[in-house]
């Protein structure tokens, strides 16, 4: 019970609530029959006992009461009036903040997506503040009332969604902007969120993230939706239901392409945490084999501009006849790879020419297309990842020069 000791200390400064050790972690977590399956939003578990503490669940209850018991613990602070947006644990009880507990121990009402689940966190911590149920199904007109409450008796509203932040995939945005233009102060208590938990622990780049959310259920739209992102180089973030992760694959690989990385990862901050590192064909066929447990969130790595430029432009020069060297348009050997000519929807299928037949390829074209051969040199560069320019230019020097025998002429074209 080191862990209780730790939390009843009664100098708030020294109460150490560090991450245990993962041997730690492994025992203060509950397996996975807490979790809740079906539940949209931030992962998190169904009674919200996920990571209660060590040991037994009386010594986990035990450890929570004399947690909540410390006198720092008890405390209420006078708070601003306004609207507070509070995090909640996405799995682990622990991911809750210093400061959610106090806004949640301060607050006139806890504004709650569903009250018997929050209900279980704020009993876990000894916080009885009253709650009032705010879904989707109810959110207009009870968004209505607390700003006028907010105005009226300057009171303070702490709003919680199941998991995570509020407003991320679960209500929120329409008290959000009612208390604003009421001119109501609009407050976040930051905390857990699945997505950025996902994100940071992939192994992909963070450099630029895109999220999604959920995609729309039926295929056509989903699919719609993903063909938006086919070009996008940022890093793509979506949550996924676990009965609906095989479809939602299927259509990232017919819209994507199988070869994209992706991390799927589920169970976040619970005792069966998962993070599979694969591509989107590996996901399809793992995830075919054995069934998703838990809440999901995908890690889609972004578009490879360069190999989408190249796959494109191999995609166009197997398409299209070769230029005879009389000229015509010269933009439709490389419109395709450039973005100038009709968008596609979906990426091209895999090239089927190695880089040097492409690049001789090209270089036929650019050259029958009228091209100086320091020209076409310095476009196939361009188009080809990788592609030196000195080499090109080589090659367009002998390809011209055979062109010229061919044709029985001469002159040069530099």
């Amino acid at each position: 019970m080191q862990w209780a000791r730790q939390c009843t200390s009664t100098d708030a400064s020294s109460t150490n609530l560090d991450t245990p050790s993962p041997g730690e972690q492994q025992q203060q977590q509950h397996p996975e029959e807490a979790h809740d399956a079906g539940r949209g939003g931030d992962a998190s578990s169904s009674d919200g006992s996920a990571g209660l503490g060590p040991g037994s669940e009386s010594e986990m209850m035990e450890a929570l009461t004399a947690l909540a018991g410390a006198p720092w613990a008890q405390q209420r602070q006078r708070l601003d009036p306004g609207l507070y947006l509070v995090a909640t644990p996405i799995g682990n009880l622990q991911d809750i903040t210093l400061r959610a507990l106090s806004v949640l121990r301060s607050a006139s009402v806890v504004l709650a997506e569903d009250t018997r689940h929050t209900g279980k966190l704020l009993a876990a911590y000894g916080i009885h503040t009253q709650m009032q149920s705010y879904h989707a199904h109810n959110e207009r007109g009870v968004a209505a009332k607390m700003v006028s409450r907010m105005v009226g008796s300057g009171e303070v509203m702490a709003l919680v969604s199941d998991a995570g932040m509020p407003g991320i995939s679960d209500p929120g945005a329409i008290l959000v902007q009612a208390a604003i233009e009421a001119g109501v102060r609009v407050v976040p208590v930051p905390g857990a969120c699945a997505f950025i938990a996902a994100a940071v622990a992939s192994g992909l780049s963070t450099e630029s993230l895109s999220f999604q959310g959920f995609l729309p259920p039926k295929t056509g739209a989903r699919r719609a939706r993903l063909a938006t992102l086919v070009h996008n180089p940022a890093t793509q973030l979506f949550y996924a239901p676990p009965h609906g992760l095989r479809t939602v694959l299927e259509d990232m690989v017919t819209v994507l392409g199988g070869s994209r990385k992706v991390v799927v990862a589920r169970e976040l901050t619970k005792l069966h945490e998962e993070f599979f590192r694969s591509d989107l064909q590996g996901a399809l066929e793992e995830f075919t084999r054995r069934e998703p447990r838990g809440e999901i969130v995908l890690v889609v790595a972004g578009a490879d501009e360069g190999a989408q430029r190249y796959a494109q432009l191999v995609a166009t020069l197997q398409q299209q006849p070769e230029g005879d060297g009389n000229g015509g348009d010269g933009d439709s050997a490389t419109e395709g790879a450039t973005g100038t000519g009709a968008a596609a929807v979906a990426p091209p299928p895999p090239p089927h020419l190695s880089q040097g037949a492409a690049l001789e390829a090209l270089l036929r074209r650019l050259l029958g297309q009228g091209l100086s051969t320091k020209g076409a040199a310095r476009e196939a560069a361009r188009l080809i990842p990788g592609q030196g320019r000195k080499e090109a230019y080589s090659l367009a020097l002998t390809l011209a020069e055979q062109a010229k025998g061919a044709a029985g002429g001469g002159g040069g074209d530099n």
